[in-house]
């Protein structure tokens, strides 16, 4: 039998229920394992729950609507960008190969046509050639046999036995000729007579062929084909290329469903506020807890320039960790950390942006010991949890600058503050630059440079367009074409500071036609400023609040 308490069973009968563990408890295991925690009896628990009962509906009510919303999204999402994304990827596929099969089967039949005419002009000379051969076979056959024939008789052709070959030979009009010049000569020889003039006449031409017969055996006709071989080296880098090409992982930045809709605000008592943008709306979406298990670094978690929204998970990062919470959890979400030993321990004040996919990227900041700006970037793997120094940096050391999403591989790095720029005495000044990351070939250039202070930015993936509140007093907004390197100023943001009141670091936020800012000012806390980019038109609301405020 064990001797401790376990979760499913106890020592002692279960009557007591620990509200910081959210566990039920005996008088055998709450000293031990739920020491300064906050115990009630199980039964007051249980009343206070059904006490709370319209509470705890409208709690489950907004839970259920929230999981409705996120179907239907989710709907939505699997529709336009996994149903329609395959069925247009497929069919650009069929295009492209099908184009590229039609193109090397009309080549091929090409450059066959084009090798089949040239076998045909050779196939032509050889048989042009290898008649002339056997016709000179046949000559040369012929000649060896009156060669024997003339062996055998002495080298003499009498007249009862003239040869047939000699007599086809011999030119009539050249023997009369040379009978008339030399005459006839006549001898008796073996009871007969041999014409001298004939005798003559026919070694002269046996001599003659013989000598050309000679000459054609020693020419050796050389015989010139046409050939052609294919240029098959581009086959080597086109089987190259074939086996480069694959699928890569790319998240729509136009869509409209990856506008912003909701603005968190996260406090360090590790509750959550969420605000939505359209309907001017705030809900408390995870309550604050006085025992939390992790301690969030002040100075940075109320500040929404630090906060990275991936889906349903908020991601902060100070010195060497990275702290997280499941916000799809509603309720009983809570904060999570995580050891980094990539990042510097002393570092803080990261600027840092979700790249859509699998990662986050974590730049520059503040190193707390030496209080000097950092130039160094890191991507971060939100699967992971995996953190690696990049072999890239910064244009300049630089802290509060903006990092923005600008679509497959791309970030940009907007504004920020640095000693290294134009510093003066120590002064820290505004960069009035914008930078390109190229994550895949981790290159980094300057694209623009604005000359002027950047306080806060926005980026419109769809039109290109930085939307920029600058670093002035009183603000100034613009709008810049990345196109055309054009900058527009608009109607400036309804906000008036006080002369004591310094100017606070703040967030713009795309949500598709509207721009909206909440600026972290005491007076301004319920105040959502949104910006209507087709009337060129800033307005102010107050969001309602659907439970207490207990941050006030």
């Amino acid at each position: 039998m064990t001797s401790e308490c376990t979760t499913t069973q106890h020592l002692r009968e279960t009557v007591l229920y620990c509200l910081d563990c959210k566990k039920s408890c005996c008088s055998k295991c709450l000293f031990k394992n739920h020491p300064n925690h906050t115990v009630k009896d199980s039964e007051d628990v249980f009343q206070d729950i059904i006490s709370k009962s319209n509470q705890f509906n409208e709690d489950l009510n907004e839970i259920l609507q929230r999981k409705i919303d996120q179907k239907q999204k989710n709907e939505e999402l699997f529709k336009v960008d996994v149903e329609d994304h395959y069925t247009q990827t497929v069919a650009t596929l069929s295009s492209h190969f099908r184009e590229l099969h039609d193109q090397l089967h009309f080549k091929e039949l090409d450059l066959k046509r084009e090798l089949k005419s040239y076998y045909d002009e050779n196939l032509e000379i050889f048989t042009t050639v290898i008649s002339k051969l056997e016709n000179d076979i046949s000559q040369t056959q012929n000649l060896f046999t009156e060669y024997k024939i003339y062996q055998q008789k002495g080298g003499f052709s009498t007249p009862d036995t003239p040869s047939p070959l000699l007599e086809e030979s011999v030119d009539d009009k050249e023997i009369d000729r040379k009978r008339v010049k030399l005459g006839r000569l006549q001898q008796q020889q073996d009871g007969g007579y041999i014409d001298f003039a004939k005798y003559q006449q026919e070694h002269l031409s046996f001599i003659n062929k013989y000598s050309m017969t000679i000459e054609d055996l020693k020419r050796h006709d050389m015989v010139e084909y046409t050939k052609y071989k294919p240029i098959l080296e581009i086959f080597s880098r086109l089987k190259f290329e074939v086996s480069m090409m694959d699928l890569t992982n790319e998240r729509p930045v136009i869509s409209s469903l990856y506008k912003t809709k909701y603005i968190y605000k996260a406090f360090k008592e590790q509750g959550i506020e969420r605000i939505d943008v359209m309907a001017d709306e705030s809900h408390i979406v995870v309550p604050k807890n006085n025992n939390p298990d992790v301690l969030l670094p002040s100075g940075i978690i109320d500040n929404r320039i630090y906060q990275i929204s991936v889906q349903d998970h908020l991601y902060y990062f100070n010195n060497d960790k990275y702290f997280c919470i499941d916000l799809g959890l509603g309720m009983m979400a809570k904060w999570s950390q995580g050891h980094l030993p990539a990042l510097n321990p002393t570092g803080s004040h990261y600027s840092s942006c979700y790249d859509g996919k699998d990662s986050i990227y974590i730049t520059g900041g503040v190193d707390n010991t030496t209080n000097r700006e950092l130039k160094n970037i890191y991507r971060f793997n939100v699967r992971s949890k995996h953190c690696e120094l990049l072999p890239v940096t910064l244009m300049l050391p630089s802290k509060f600058h903006h990092l923005v999403y600008g679509g497959e591989d791309i970030l940009y790095i907007v504004g920020g503050f640095s000693l290294q720029e134009n510093g003066v005495n120590g002064t820290t000044m505004a960069i009035d630059r914008i930078s390109k990351l190229n994550t895949r070939d981790l290159t980094i250039r300057e694209v623009a440079k604005l000359d002027k202070a950047i306080l806060s930015v926005c980026f419109d993936p769809e039109n290109q367009l930085f939307y920029i509140i600058t670093f002035t007093r009183p603000f100034e907004f613009y709008v810049f074409n990345l196109k055309t390197k054009e900058l527009t100023s608009l109607q400036s943001p309804p906000i008036v500071l006080v002369k004591a009141e310094s100017i606070s670091l703040t967030k713009l936020y795309h949500c598709g036609n509207t721009i909206a800012m909440i600026y972290p000012s005491p007076t301004m806390i319920q105040t959502i400023f949104k910006y209507s980019i087709a009337d060129n038109h800033w307005s102010q609301n107050e969001f309602k609040l659907s439970m207490i405020n207990i941050y006030k």
